[in-house]
């Protein structure tokens, strides 16, 4: 009798399926210890997770270490803020600054995090599919290790203790309705103390901020490297709400020129953005 499954990446036949973490269990690891995982769906229940969320019918071993590259990435870079420091530090609302990152294999992380949630049957998230249209664009970019033109997130930090666990992914249309900005669509996934804001589609991330220091150019986008912006800005709140909140407001009140804006601290404490309409040339 032939046991051989079909790995859902690769489609190939596998002799064995890998134990594959939807979430990567690095995540779990805060401030050095383990944690529980709280599980939330939509029809408001829960369930603990020792080990996190994970699905043994979808990847093939060579698959699975090839995501495993991305993860690691992500870990070190989302966990660990390797090449980062903090802007502002005196600010309610802070920005963490990373450098010399490796913004391709940061958009695969996010990629193959849609994937996995949209392989499992899992049942926190077998209702959920990124499409086949996207199942086999991300597919093949990890394995010809392409360039996931279509990602792009917004990253924030989050501090308070109820965004320690993991909540369920969600499809969302990102839309900070005002006329000079467009809309995408997208997916909202936490992690622990962090909320990402996926855009998969080939239209422009419609919550991009951009700062200039000096001759740096900053930017929220992961898809602005080749545009000369090399430093990745990660807003850093209190909980999601402030986020929404926030960056709403700062996208009703911008002023552009040439399709561009600088984004500038306050001096005093009540917003963290001013907008200047300056050219970026």
């Amino acid at each position: 009798m032939n046991s051989a499954k079909i790995c859902k990446l690769c489609k190939e036949n596998s002799s064995n399926l890998s134990k594959s973490h939807i979430f990567p269990k690095g995540f779990l690891l805060i401030d050095g210890n383990r944690e529980y995982i709280e599980a939330y769906t939509d029809a408001d229940c829960s369930r603990k997770l020792r080990i996190g969320l994970y699905d043994n019918e979808i990847l093939c071993p060579k698959c699975e270490e090839k995501i495993a590259t991305y993860d690691d990435y992500a870990i070190s870079v989302l966990r660990d803020k390797k090449n980062s420091y903090e802007l502002y530090p005196q600010n309610k609302e802070r920005f963490i600054i990373f450098d010399k990152l490796d913004y391709r294999k940061l958009r695969g992380f996010f990629a193959s995090l849609l994937l996995r949630i949209s392989f499992s049957s899992q049942k926190e998230i077998s209702s959920l599919s990124v499409g086949e249209k996207y199942e086999k664009l991300i597919s093949n970019d990890i394995l010809v290790q392409g360039n996931f033109a279509y990602i792009d997130a917004l990253i924030c930090f989050l501090s308070d203790e109820e965004h320690r666990s993991f909540l369920m992914p969600r499809r969302e249309k990102f839309n900070p309705q005002v006329k000079n900005r467009g809309i995408a669509n997208g997916w909202r996934v936490y992690l622990p103390n962090m909320m990402l804001l996926i855009k998969l589609d080939q239209r422009e991330h419609p919550f991009t901020l951009f700062m200039q220091d000096g001759e740096k150019r900053i930017s929220t986008s992961l898809a602005y490297f080749e545009k000369g912006y090399k430093t990745l800005l990660v807003p850093q709140y209190v909980s999601f709400e402030d986020v929404i909140n926030n960056i709403s407001n700062i996208c009703k009140n911008e002023k552009r020129k040439d399709g561009q804006i600088i984004l500038l601290p306050h001096s005093d404490n009540q917003s963290v953005f001013r907008i200047s309409h300056s050219k970026l040339s």
